[in-house]
């Protein structure tokens, strides 16, 4: 994929450049219908059945998880309450319960005190440390970790007795710990709510030390969690992104080029887009980084092997 970039030999442009957009991002949803009606068939269980459920979506960088989720948002309709949170990278190490604190801060701003009150709880005492915006009176005692992940799990009860709530925690590949912990943990309790707790990861960043491994083995081992893993765009999938960003169907030279250079990865194929009518066949600068990053993490007898198979070609 994209490898003759790596070895710096320009791979070859097709001769008759086709206009593209500024913006290269399909303002239209692509393939994954199976994936996307399978994501609605469990929220629609969750709201009127009031069986929570928790679901994995992976899939490598760039491959249209974000745009996924950003699609069953639109589709999870009123009176559905949506908190995200993100985990973050951060240099050697990871923020402790960052996107719960980012999902606990969307709800404070999305509901009204009454009803934050009502939601929180007995809870409020063991998250006033993790969010002071709830005005709450931090316990004096230290606050186990049993203890809290019941408390989020009340809270995340309560929540979904007044509003059918989609919970979101995406990249936990970057996930510290306790975030990983606690997903866990609701997968394996959180039962008779109108709650979807949704985790996404990247499937090409986990290691076989990683910690995210060994919670995915649990979690397969007792079933209680669904996994769903999007792969690359075929070619037909490929003529639908580039005709939505194009307004037209492409050339068959445009969408060979496009689908050989992005092995059918939908972020590689805006991104290589973007530069087709710029003089340079140079990866973007956001496209670069991710190859490298990847590369960094090999050995260096393997950078070696790999930056002469990337001037050999496929």
């Amino acid at each position: 994929m994209i490898g003759a970039d790596i070895g710096d030999r320009p791979s070859g442009r097709c001769s008759k450049l086709e206009s593209v957009p500024s913006r290269v991002s399909s303002s239209r949803f692509v393939g994954r219908r199976a994936e996307l009606a399978r994501l609605e068939s469990v929220w629609k269980a969750a709201v009127n059945d009031e069986t929570g459920a928790v679901l994995l979506v992976s899939g490598e960088a760039g491959v249209g998880k974000t745009r996924l989720l950003a699609e069953l948002r639109t589709r999870v309709g009123d009176p559905a309450l949506v908190l995200t949170g993100q985990c973050m990278e951060l240099v050697d190490r990871a923020l402790p319960f960052g996107p719960i604190v980012q999902a606990l801060r969307a709800l404070h701003r999305s509901v009204d005190d009454a009803t934050l009150e009502a939601v929180i709880g007995p809870a409020g005492e063991e998250l006033a440390a993790l969010l002071p915006e709830l005005h709450a009176r931090a316990s004096t005692e230290p606050v186990g970790t049993t203890a809290l992940f019941e408390q989020l799990l009340g809270v995340l009860e309560r929540l979904g007795d007044r509003v059918p709530t989609l919970f979101v925690i995406e990249d936990l590949h970057w996930a510290d710990r306790s975030t990983i912990d606690l997903f866990v943990f609701l997968a394996r309790t959180l039962r008779d709510a109108r709650v979807v707790v949704l985790g996404t990861y990247r499937s090409d960043d986990l290691n076989r030390r990683h910690p995210l491994r060994v919670a995915l083995a649990e979690l397969g081992r007792a079933g209680v969690a669904e996994r769903i893993e999007l792969t690359r765009f075929d070619r037909d999938e490929m003529r639908e992104l580039i005709a939505a960003i194009l307004g037209n169907d492409p050339s068959v030279e445009l969408l060979d080029h496009t689908f050989e250079r992005s092995d059918g990865n939908a972020f590689f194929a805006e991104e290589l887009l973007a530069t087709r009518t710029q003089p340079s066949d140079a990866l973007p600068a956001s496209l670069r980084g991710i190859v490298l990053a990847r590369v960094d993490t090999l050995s260096e007898n393997a950078r070696l092997v790999l930056r002469s198979a990337a001037v050999i070609g496929r």
